[in-house]
């Protein structure tokens, strides 16, 4: 059965990091789109911005595989257009 996320996967609640792995664990079964939390992640990850006050990024950023999960992120959609079949 597949699962829709739709956005925000990162900083809506304390545990980011284990959210983040949960979901790639799900493999094809997960489909994810990118919401302002996920791109903030990555604009932080990237250097262009620094963490807001309130933000539970260190996690991820500061894990063992921080590069794999930032990859796996930046290579989401922020749309998905699904086509009738």
């Amino acid at each position: 059965m597949p699962l829709w996320f739709a956005g925000d996967l990162i900083n809506r609640g304390p545990k980011s990091l284990q959210t983040l792995r949960d979901v790639i664990a799900l493999g094809p079964r997960a489909t994810v789109v990118l919401g302002n939390h996920d791109l903030n992640l990555l604009s932080v990850a990237a250097g262009l911005h620094k963490p807001k006050k309130g933000d539970t990024l260190n996690e991820i950023l500061e894990a063992p595989d921080a590069a794999d999960l930032i990859e796996w992120v930046r290579h989401k959609p922020v749309a998905h257009l699904r086509t009738a079949s």
